[in-house]
């Protein structure tokens, strides 16, 4: 039985197609997902622009959009007001002031905010906070 070896010769040749082929083949996508997410997680206080996050990650903004609700469950905006509820309540539990709140967790204003917390957590955060300070939380 005869066994083809490579020479060191085609070695440069051989690591010029890997090279070519890793460098054509994009990232899988769950993980530019997962890197979108941890993006985000970065900076949820701030406004989000599709077009711009999607270029970053080299997707189409629909793309984007698409991808990320398949994985995630919820689009990327979604995804954004999930991470600013979630702060929002650590916030409130400590015992901050709404309207400081609503602007440190990316809200436009006291109203939007407690809009959106109303939608997510199904509670007012006058009534969330007021609960925490019940609980001793």
């Amino acid at each position: 039985m005869c066994k083809t070896w490579h020479t060191g010769a085609d070695a440069p040749s051989q690591f010029l197609h890997f090279f070519k082929k890793l460098v054509k083949e994009p990232a899988p996508l769950h993980d530019v997902i997962a890197a979108v997410q941890h993006h985000l997680r970065g900076v949820p206080d701030q406004k989000l622009n599709l077009a711009e996050l999607a270029q970053r990650f080299a997707l189409d903004k629909y793309q984007l959009i698409r991808h990320f609700k398949r994985q995630v469950g919820v689009t990327p905006n979604g995804y954004l007001i999930q991470l600013r509820i979630e702060q929002a309540k650590h916030l409130l539990a400590q015992g901050q002031a709404l309207v400081e709140v609503a602007l440190e967790t990316g809200f436009y204003d006291q109203p939007h905010f407690a809009r959106c917390f109303r939608t997510h957590a199904g509670v007012t955060p006058r009534n969330y906070q007021k609960s925490c300070a019940s609980l001793g939380v």
